[in-house]
């Protein structure tokens, strides 16, 4: 048959995946860095068709370089929601069923972040600390709302 690479072939999963590819008569070469389990004796171990390596798989990836901007470019999805208004019109989110975006929401605690530093530095605490309390409070609400989704 065909030689098969399984890694972590000594966890629990990986050890039925290998008996699985044994039995079927497949060449198996496992790979596992031993880190949960340790050692662990496997009915499989003396097979022929079977070698454990022991070691890490590691990937090394060029990275090109980017402007300290690539995160924003990445995260575009304004210019979707400019066509689908342009196509099915102001109400494209009932239309098609979509939820809203966050973006008034965002701005609105990008918003309070700032007078609170802008009234901080003008001596304003209490108007600062207002701001400040909004601000934590819309960030909170946002870490609630990703956590749900």
């Amino acid at each position: 048959m065909s030689r098969v690479l399984v890694s972590g072939a000594s966890g629990f999963i990986g050890g039925y995946v290998v008996e699985e590819l044994l039995g079927r008569g497949h060449s198996v070469v496992g790979v596992d860095n031993q880190s949960k389990y340790g050692p662990v004796a496997k009915s499989y171990d003396t097979h022929p068709e079977y070698r454990l390596v022991v070691g890490e798989r590691r990937t090394t990836h060029p990275v090109r370089a980017e402007s300290p901007w690539v995160s924003l470019r990445g995260q575009r999805g304004n210019a979707d929601d400019a066509l689908l208004r342009r196509l099915w019109g102001p109400q494209w989110h009932e239309l098609l069923a979509a939820p809203r975006g966050r973006r008034h929401r965002h701005a609105g605690t990008v918003t309070l972040a700032l007078a609170g530093l802008g009234l901080a530095a003008l001596g304003r605490r209490r108007a600062a600390t207002v701001a400040a309390l909004g601000w934590a409070a819309a960030t909170a609400e946002f870490t609630a709302a990703r956590l749900r989704a």
